[in-house]
This record gives C-alpha cells, sequence and structure tokens, in this order.
C-alpha cells in the first residue's frame, strides 16, 4: 500500500514538473508567440504586393499598342535571335521575321513599324542578331535606319 501511494505521488509530482516545465517555456517564448499572427499578416501583404506589382506589369504589356508573335513574352525576346532581311518592301522580303515569330503577318509588322513612326522604306536589309530579353521597341528601331 505505501508503495501505491509512492507510486502515486510520483507520478503526480512527474506530471506537475512537466506543466510546470511547459508553463515556464510558454511564458519564456510568449512575446515571440504573439509576434507570429503580425508576421504571417507582414508576409502575406508582400506578397500580395508583389502580385500585385506582377499583375500591373503583365497589364501594361498586354495593353501595348505594338502586337507582336510568340518570340516576345512582356515585350521582350524569349531567346536570341537572327534575322534576315531580303531587299524590297513586300512581305516575302520579311518572311524570316514572320519565320521566327517576332510577328504574326505582314500586317501585325506594318502596324508596329506605324506605332513607333518608322516606315517600311526605312528597314535595313542584310542579317541582324538580337539578344533574349530586347524590348518590341528596340527591336523594331534597330531594324530600321532612323
Amino acid at each position: 500500500m505505501m508503495k501505491n501511494k509512492w507510486h502515486s505521488i510520483n507520478d503526480l509530482v512527474l506530471a506537475l514538473i512537466i506543466i510546470l516545465a511547459v508553463a515556464l517555456i510558454i511564458l519564456w517564448r510568449f512575446h515571440i508567440l504573439m509576434k507570429y499572427p503580425d508576421k504571417l499578416a507582414e508576409g502575406n501583404a508582400k506578397r500580395e504586393i508583389a502580385m500585385e506589382n506582377n499583375k500591373e506589369q503583365d497589364d501594361l504589356a498586354n495593353n501595348s499598342a505594338i502586337k507582336m508573335g510568340t518570340a516576345f513574352k512582356n515585350g521582350k525576346l524569349r531567346d536570341d535571335v537572327n534575322i534576315t532581311i531580303l531587299e524590297g518592301t513586300d512581305e516575302t522580303a520579311f518572311k524570316d521575321i514572320f519565320d521566327k515569330k517576332l510577328f504574326d503577318n505582314y500586317d501585325q509588322f506594318l502596324d508596329a513599324l506605324n506605332a513607333l513612326n518608322l516606315t517600311l522604306d526605312s528597314v535595313q536589309t542584310g542579317t541582324m542578331g538580337f539578344s533574349k530579353g530586347t524590348s518590341v521597341e528596340t527591336v523594331l528601331k534597330d531594324l530600321t535606319t532612323t
């Protein structure tokens, strides 16, 4: 019987020590625990702002007056590209521009030139290279002899 009492008291003391240890740890770290919701809210706010900024940039790129082919993403070249412009001002002279997907068709290319007040007559002949990340405006301006 004494043994049972000893075990019961021992169990109670051990349970009290565990409860006391947990309480002390919680009190010791209480200020950190209370700051956690604010930290989560701050992180969420930063993510929302970043998402809004990305959406605005995408909207600006998508609302560009210049329509372009799939070689561009958000108004910038996806990859390095070399194009060859032949003599003449007909569609066949600019075939490489359409084959490399800089512009979808001749009319789209003409509209892009007009949007920047450039003319078809000012487009240079020969082979030209453009680096990844070059804007559509820069490509068009570099194609011309303005």
